[in-house]
């Protein structure tokens, strides 16, 4: 498990309103799971969108009488 690395999670988004000596108070903007003082913060960066196989005819459910197409 070691080899695997510092598991994470990307549990909101907060917008920085106020920085103060060493320390800035953010606005939760979205957020999944409660976000605690002392969670890291990484700026945040559009993600691309995700590209899904178009739909497919579904056979597995035809009536056992259908007539299925010659493979290729």
């Amino acid at each position: 498990m070691k080899a695997t690395g510092q598991p994470y999670g990307e549990i909101g988004r907060v917008r920085i309103v106020d920085t103060r000596s060493k320390a800035a108070v953010a606005q939760v903007e979205y957020a999944c799971d409660p976000i605690n003082p002392g969670d890291t913060a990484i700026p945040f960066a559009e993600k691309a969108m995700v590209n899904f196989h178009p739909r497919c005819a579904l056979t597995a459910f035809l009536p056992p009488a259908a007539k299925f197409p010659a493979a290729s």
